[in-house]
Parts: C-alpha cells; structure tokens; sequence
C-alpha cells in the first residue's frame, strides 16, 4: 500500500521484514543452543526459584533440554524437563500459525482453543512442578535427595 506521499505504508513494510526477523533470530538462537552447553556456561539465565530455595521451577531444564533436542538426544531432553520436550510441537505450531498469519493473513486452526484448554495447561504445569520436586524422579533417583545435594548454602 503506497500512501499519498508516495512511501510505503510501515504497516506492510514491518510485515514483510518481521517474518524474517523472527526466522533469523530463531536461527540464531537455535545455534547458540548447538554451540554452547548450558550446562557448561555461565551466561545462560539461571532460575531464580532454584536458586533460592532449591526447588525446580516446571521450567527448570528446558534450556539444557534444547541443547540435547539440536543434538538429537531426545531422551536426555525428556529427562531434563518432560513438559517442555512434550508442549514443544504445540509451541512449534502457534509459532508457525503467527507466522503464517503475519506473512499471507491466512490462519492455521487453532490446536487448542478456549478457556478450559488454558485450565488444563495451568493444571498440568501446577502438577508437573509439585511432582518434579516430590515424587521419583525419571532417572530412579529420590528427587527429595537430589534437591537437598543442590541446596544453596546457608
């Protein structure tokens, strides 16, 4: 769309330099995860409720489970945070579902819709978060030994 002075109305412009933005900085990240091991180093984002209490947050793992994903470990990912490696193809989807909306204003269908999808999800990442810090964990260690060997000091 031109508009009367004879420039291109920003609206279109941003539409269609922000899908390639957001596929390059999805790249990039994407091989920042490859290249470096969160394990390893320090200036990945450590969590804050971890480091406070002890506890793992339902998040807790997902950066370390990204790295193993790009190196087809699937199984280490699963073990490092299971609700992330299983949410992952729904959060793949409504990415790809706003980027085909941005790009050609078509729609893919909603996967889940509605407020009881939301409640479903809260509920499960309410669980997942109290079963990861007081239930068996998958490796067959007790989580309750295993976040009190990470406790931060007094």
């Amino acid at each position: 769309m031109i508009s009367q002075t004879g420039r291109q109305s920003p609206i279109i412009a941003s539409r269609r330099f922000s899908p390639w933005l957001a596929l390059g900085a999805l790249s990039g990240t994407a091989l920042f995860f490859y290249a470096f091991d969160p394990r390893n180093h320090d200036f990945f984002l450590p969590c804050l409720l971890n480091r406070l209490t002890g506890l793992e947050c339902p998040a807790c793992g997902s950066q370390r489970a990204v790295h193993q994903l790009l190196h087809g470990n699937f199984e280490a990912a699963v073990r490092l945070n299971a609700l992330f490696v299983t949410l992952l193809p729904v959060m793949i989807w409504y990415g790809a579902r706003m980027l085909l909306r941005v790009t050609s204003g078509r729609e893919l269908p909603m996967v889940c819709n509605g407020r009881a999808w939301l409640w479903l999800l809260a509920a499960l990442v309410v669980t997942f978060g109290v079963y990861r810090n007081l239930g068996p964990r998958i490796d067959g260690t007790d989580a309750t030994i295993v976040r009190a060997s990470r406790a931060p000091p007094p």
